[in-house]
């Protein structure tokens, strides 16, 4: 086995391995305290520093599973723990400069740590929710919900820069955006509208997006779209392009016999959203203004279905 090769892959995921042990005393703390329940002997001891088992372990679950098994032979197992002892040897190096308190490392160590926390404790929240395939339909039926939707997009000029042809300055864009949709919901043609107003090339066809999911869009943009009604007419949302004039002509919800073979292989996965989707709905959430000014939404834009 090369070790050179085996080397670059491994040594960005090894960095997780030292961040959470960088990370803070808390952390230290229940490293050692599941030490203390668990025994995690020392098996390699480096200019003073320890590797131990649990971090052997570790870094095996980060190999690709087609290099587990000659890793897992006492030859492979060396040549692992040989890639652990290169990255101690620089953390080692890394504690004498002081670059812990070095504010940028410092925010990237916390970084990790917290994305660590954040996939562990929705891996167990995760395994912990024992859901029948119709208990995850259920309670994940928002997002099997389909909608066929159409917009028309005003364009702005941000920066000085047009997003488009045709672009306006935002105050302009939205009074425009305001008096199509006064027009749209007087009982004018959306299509005819959206091929002589859209500058999206879903225009040419009459604005249609075909059938969208939530997924399809940002998820603020989505909880708005989907809360309409069907031939509802949207307030213009605003994003980084302009502004959005969304109407749904048709909503439905896929049957549980449609997604049956889908919620199968991808439990784990929906039931994974559906915990997320949970917790940030619940979450109290303050974008400070200093730091966030009224910044338009980025609209991923869906393909138009042919």
């Amino acid at each position: 086995m090369n070790k050179k090769l085996l080397f670059v892959p491994l040594l960005a995921a090894f960095v997780f391995v030292a961040c959470e042990k960088e990370a803070s005393e808390e952390t230290a703390t229940t490293t050692q305290a599941a030490s203390e329940a668990k025994p995690d002997p020392v098996v390699v001891r480096v200019n003073g520093g320890e590797i131990h088992q649990s971090e052997l372990e570790a870094a095996m679950e980060t190999v690709p599973a087609q290099m587990r098994m000659a890793l897992a032979t006492p030859a492979g197992k060396k040549v692992l723990a040989e890639e652990l002892v290169r990255m101690k040897v620089l953390e080692l190096e890394g504690e004498k400069m002081g670059l812990a308190k070095d504010p940028e490392i410092a925010s990237r160590i916390a970084m990790a740590r917290g994305n660590i926390l954040a996939n562990a404790a929705l891996e167990k929240m995760t395994r912990s929710t024992n859901l029948t395939p119709e208990q995850i339909y259920e309670q994940s039926k928002s997002q099997f919900e389909v909608v066929k939707a159409r917009q028309i997009v005003i364009p702005v000029l941000a920066g000085g820069q047009a997003s488009a042809p045709n672009a306006l300055p935002p105050a302009e864009a939205k009074a425009k955006a305001d008096a199509l949709v006064a027009q749209l919901r007087g009982g004018a043609d959306f299509a005819a509208l959206a091929k002589k107003e859209s500058a999206d090339p879903s225009g040419a066809k009459g604005g249609d997006l075909g059938e969208l999911t939530r997924g399809m869009l940002p998820p603020d943009i989505a909880k708005q779209v989907f809360a309409l009604s069907p031939n509802q007419i949207s307030d213009p949302i605003e994003s980084r392009m302009g502004f959005h004039i969304f109407q749904i002509t048709e909503k439905n919800v896929k049957s549980f016999e449609e997604m049956k073979d889908y919620i199968q292989q991808q439990g784990d996965k929906i039931k994974a959203e559906q915990i997320i989707e949970d917790l940030r709905e619940k979450a109290k959430v303050e974008f400070l203004p200093e730091h966030f000014p009224t910044a338009p939404t980025a609209v991923a834009q869906p393909v138009p279905q042919p």
